[in-house]
């Protein structure tokens, strides 16, 4: 999956190279004025009867509207580069996976990333307050070189309580690699 953002009209352009078994399914709602866009695949009752092992979602997302982003995936590539989104909001529930994220500096972020058996890269503007609750059992990462203050599994940027714009990120991730970059 490629999610980046793009100075579109509308909330969501997209390319799907899937099996046409799989092909994803949208569905638009408005509740209360927010809009919640869905994006699912189809659940396939047999297993390994793909043509193709293609599979490609390429996303481009509007970057003037503030979104909350949930990310559900199972074995995957995931290149998330969210850095030019107004995201307030991600949730990126991942299995074995490779999986790059970028955030962006234009808006206040909580996130969570849940992960088993992945390699996790993680870019961050070095300008914004970034607040990390780690729990990472069993798993490789880079938090003690960060510079950050330590509390416990608390990692905290020496500008979070200054900052205008905060990163609040929960790590919930077992055996795998984690590596924070501060771009």
């Amino acid at each position: 999956m490629r999610i980046r953002g793009d100075s579109i009209e509308e909330l969501m352009r997209g390319n799907f190279t899937v099996h046409p078994e799989i092909s994803p399914r949208m569905k638009y709602r408005d509740i209360d004025g927010e809009g919640f866009l869905e994006i699912e695949e189809r659940k396939v009752t047999h297993l390994f009867t793909y043509e193709s092992k293609i599979h490609q979602w390429d996303l481009k997302l509007n970057t003037t509207i503030p979104l909350s982003l949930k990310i559900d995936t199972g074995a995957s590539n995931n290149d998330l580069d969210l850095s030019s989104l107004k995201i307030v909001e991600f949730d990126l529930d991942t299995g074995a996976s490779n999986n790059k994220i970028r955030f962006g500096e234009s808006t206040s972020i909580k996130a969570k990333v849940d992960g088993g058996a992945s390699n996790i890269k993680i870019f961050i503007p070095h300008l914004i307050g970034v607040k990390i609750k780690a729990d990472t059992a069993l798993t490789a990462n880079n938090l003690d070189t960060l510079g950050f203050e330590k509390k416990g599994n608390i990692y905290i940027s020496r500008n979070f309580s200054t900052a205008e714009k905060q990163l609040d990120l929960y790590l919930d991730i077992g055996a795998s690699t984690l590596k924070i970059e501060l771009y």
